[in-house]
């Protein structure tokens, strides 16, 4: 939905102009829309900060308000039922949108002040950022359903309620369907243990190379001296924890996962090597510092596997649909000879 202007216009055949145009954004006009859509659909319920919600499912775990960060599964809708975002997998297919190149997964949200919008934070902390809120903080195992009218849907804050409808925010009024999974205050800590249970579980248990980074060998290099070569040649296969493939080069992988692209060349890739790893380049193109020190460890037909977390990835911002934000990343790699 738009932001709509109220725009009067003055027509006079004598007139030598006419009163000023009101050209400030202002939400008065969508709030009686929304008062009145929620008078009609949803009377009776409750309200954090102008945030109606809907349903409320206490979870059994602790309040989430004071937590940096918070995972959660959540689907977005319009009011008249346009779901636009969602991180559940059922959901997607339901839609009929589902690829299986995109990541549906429990999504990191930073809870910090500024991180949400005013109204999903107002929804998420409840009573303890509003006062005399009739609801308090979400919980981890929890679940709200809540519209954010389309005047809390910015990150800016102001001191008066009324500054809300006269700026300018979000573009839409959503519902939000949120489940909250786990929650941390420290998102490095929380990639490192989840990496040790990996490890534990599929790895054998081996003890990271460096803090945030694991190595094992899976086959054992022709001899035991590094290569002087600075273009090697390498297949890999790029994994999520959960086990999702997000990128090969390997083609029959790439069928096997649902992520095959005829537009895509799938051959052993090149690698320019360099002992500064900003300069080391994968088909021409800079890689993640994971990529880059992995490859520092291994020699000639040596095939290991890597994983690192996001600080040597993708860090805050994820890659795409595919690698979500705060993602450790496993990577199986093998140096192969020049195909040609």
């Amino acid at each position: 939905m738009k932001i709509r202007h109220i725009i009067f216009l003055c027509a006079a055949v004598l007139a030598a102009g006419c009163a000023k145009v009101r050209t400030d954004a202002t939400h008065e006009a969508d709030k009686r829309y929304f008062d009145a859509w929620v008078s009609l659909n949803y009377p009776d319920a409750p309200q954090i900060g102008g945030v109606v919600v809907i349903s409320d499912e206490e979870g059994s775990g602790a309040p989430v308000a004071d937590s940096a960060f918070i995972f959660i599964h959540y689907s977005a809708r319009l009011l008249d039922g346009t779901i636009e975002e969602t991180t559940r997998e059922e959901v997607a297919r339901q839609l009929g949108s589902y690829d299986p190149a995109v990541y549906y997964g429990p999504e990191p949200w930073q809870t910090t002040e500024d991180a949400l919008t005013v109204g999903v934070e107002r929804a998420v902390k409840g009573s303890s950022l509003i006062e005399d809120s009739p609801l308090g903080s979400m919980k981890v195992g929890g679940r709200r359903s809540f519209i954010v009218p389309v005047w809390l849907g910015g990150k800016t804050r102001y001191e008066n309620e009324s500054d809300y409808l006269t700026n300018k925010s979000g573009s839409s009024n959503y519902i939000y369907d949120v489940e909250i999974l786990d929650a941390t205050d420290d998102i490095i800590r929380w990639q490192l243990d989840s990496m040790k249970r990996f490890s534990e579980k599929w790895l054998g248990g081996i003890d990271t190379v460096s803090t945030g980074f694991y190595y094992k060998q899976l086959r054992e290099p022709d001899d035991s001296i590094a290569s002087n070569d600075t273009t090697l040649y390498v297949n890999y296969i790029g994994r999520l924890l959960n086990g999702q493939v997000f990128d090969t080069n390997i083609a029959d992988t790439a069928k096997m996962y649902n992520i095959y692209s005829s537009a895509k060349t799938y051959a052993p890739s090149e690698i320019n090597w360099n002992e500064d790893p900003a300069s080391v380049t994968l088909e021409g193109s800079s890689v993640i510092s994971g990529w880059a020190k992995a490859i520092s460890m291994m020699n000639d037909h040596e095939k290991g596997v890597a994983m690192f977390y996001s600080s040597l990835g993708y860090s805050y911002s994820g890659s795409g649909n595919s690698i979500p934000p705060y993602a450790p990343l496993i990577f199986e790699i093998e140096l192969v000879d020049n195909p040609e």
